[in-house]
């Protein structure tokens, strides 16, 4: 399979978040987070926590299921987040979950998958290398995904969310008469990731109006989620997935988004 690789000037990408799910950890402990950010703290000088996230292991063969509910006995480990606020790096650990994200920042230039992916591979092998330490064995993954995260003002394409067919690929509903008129569009859809005739994920694809809250300007955001089948594995394994999945990705925002923008973001390729 040809990877899909386009390259844009501007891309309306403001987040990127590249995750690896494994067997809860027996033996990590609140104190871990501390030790851990020992080891990282002059990359990433802030550090907060938030409740931890259910896995959602996607059942290829069968439709989508909803995050997995785990029965908690006694007191629940939190999710610690690792922040460098000069560059919008962010390091996520929680006792089955590692994820690394990069966010812009003002004109920041997007480091394109091959820099975001070398830097969660950066930081998962010193995550690795710390729980080995301390041991508590080797992460054994059971799932990894990459979700991007785009946001295209309606400024860049029209002047309400009635023009997004400007912008996107959308189903042509036309009613009959003069009795409705599109106001905006939002779609969910689901796509299957084969390879060589092989599921090897599922693409989740969300399209909706947004209005900021700073300004009240409007946008179209795009999310796109990859997400691998249920499996264990390693590091190696993972970024196998990642390498599929970036085409995944690439592929669904080409067939989303119309030449037209291709032009205004200045496609270099494809």
């Amino acid at each position: 399979m040809t990877a899909i690789r386009p390259k844009f000037e501007r891309p309306p990408l403001i987040e990127q978040a590249i995750t690896v799910v494994f067997d809860e950890m027996a033996g990590f402990s609140i104190g871990d987070f501390g030790l851990f950010w020992n080891l990282v703290r002059s990359e990433f000088p802030a550090c907060d926590q938030a409740p931890p996230l259910a896995a959602q292991i996607e059942q290829l063969g069968e439709l989508p299921v909803l995050p997995e509910l785990r029965l908690v006995v006694g007191e629940t480990l939190p999710r610690c987040l690792y922040r460098n606020p000069d560059n919008g790096e962010v390091v996520q650990v929680q006792n089955d979950r590692f994820t690394f994200n990069w966010a812009k920042l003002g004109d920041t230039p997007y480091p394109h998958s091959e820099g975001t992916i070398g830097r969660f591979t950066e930081m998962f092998n010193r995550f690795e290398a710390y729980v080995k330490g301390r041991g508590l064995g080797v992460p054994n993954l059971r799932q990894c995904e990459i979700t991007n995260v785009n946001i295209v003002p309606v400024s860049d394409f029209g002047a309400g969310f009635e023009d997004a067919p400007r912008a996107f690929n959308l189903p042509n509903l036309k009613p009959e008469g003069e009795i409705l008129v599109n106001e905006t569009y939002t779609q969910i859809t689901q796509h299957l990731i084969v390879q060589n005739g092989n599921n090897k994920g599922r693409l989740h694809v969300s399209q909706q109006p947004v209005i900021s809250a700073a300004d009240q300007s409007k946008a179209i955001k795009l999310e796109l989620t990859a997400r691998s089948g249920r499996g264990n594995g390693d590091l190696a394994e993972a970024l196998a997935f990642f390498d599929i999945a970036r085409s995944a990705i690439n592929a669904a925002f080409l067939a989303y988004t119309t030449r037209d923008m291709w032009a205004h973001w200045g496609l270099k390729n494809g």
